[in-house]
């Protein structure tokens, strides 16, 4: 899974095959519920559930 402490973002699971891991951007995706973005598991676009965040605080709260 997610090992790494020092990475930042938003934790994706893919809805096809669940593998899980870190889209690292800035920008607040917490009321998207899916992404369409390109599994390297499953080696095609598919959709995937944003869990939350690595880290649990926002700069503006």
């Amino acid at each position: 899974m997610i090992a790494n402490n020092d990475v930042k973002g938003w934790i994706l699971k893919c809805t096809v095959c669940s593998n899980i891991w870190v889209l690292e951007v800035s920008f607040d995706i917490r009321n998207v519920k899916t992404l369409y973005h390109f599994c390297y598991k499953c080696k095609r676009n598919t959709f995937h559930e944003v869990l939350g965040r690595t880290e649990n605080k926002f700069k503006d709260e």
